[in-house]
């Protein structure tokens, strides 16, 4: 067996050597798509985002055989259905975004998108109430900070489906703000 070697391949023209057929890479669209594709040595995998496209989740995925390491939904690692040897390990870094910024209403409900790290509120007024629900996926130590150019007299701050926050806030003053750092081995955004 020969290492594999850069080449074009062009329909028609040129034929694809054992040793390369699986040097391509691939792609696919969510973390569902991958769990459904089992790997082997060599085979990257682009995917297009966690569970839409281009939700912040995209990135480029390599097989190793030995990982044990479990499924986090993509953030590091996606594990194929039923395998009990192997994963999916992310090759790039989960992009991060800067900033989210919403014009709310009364009444509104905002989850905050994968990546983000700050929410900003730019209602035109006081709002009597509003929701806040931190992003689905989050890092281990990911800090989301939730600001406000106007109050909020009742604000509801919640975790994301099977995760835990401590130190709810419950209203937000204009021009302040309210910090949560997520610890990942405890699924918990604590309030710092």
């Amino acid at each position: 067996m020969t290492a594999p070697a850069l080449a074009t391949y062009v329909n028609g023209a040129n034929q694809v050597s054992a040793d390369n057929l699986n040097t391509f890479m691939q792609t696919c669209n969510i973390a569902s798509d991958l769990r459904a594709f089992g790997g082997t040595l060599g085979v990257e995998v682009y995917m297009r985002g966690f569970s839409a496209i281009n939700d912040g989740g995209q990135g480029v995925f390599y097989w190793n055989s030995g990982s044990t390491t479990a499924d986090d939904g993509g953030v590091t690692t996606v594990v194929p259905s039923g395998s009990t040897a192997g994963a999916w390990n992310r090759i790039t870094p989960l992009a991060v975004l800067t900033y989210s910024l919403q014009v709310p209403i009364t009444g509104f409900s905002i989850t905050i998108a994968t990546g983000v790290n700050q929410l900003i509120l730019n209602p035109a007024g006081t709002l009597a109430t509003g929701t806040v629900t931190m992003p689905l996926i989050a890092l281990d130590g990911q800090t989301v900070k939730i600001s406000t150019e106007q109050t909020i007299t009742a604000l509801t701050v919640s975790a994301n489906s099977g995760q835990t926050l401590v130190g709810a806030a419950t209203t937000l003053v204009q021009y302040t703000s309210v910090v949560y750092t997520y610890k990942l081995a405890t699924f918990t955004w604590y309030r710092v």
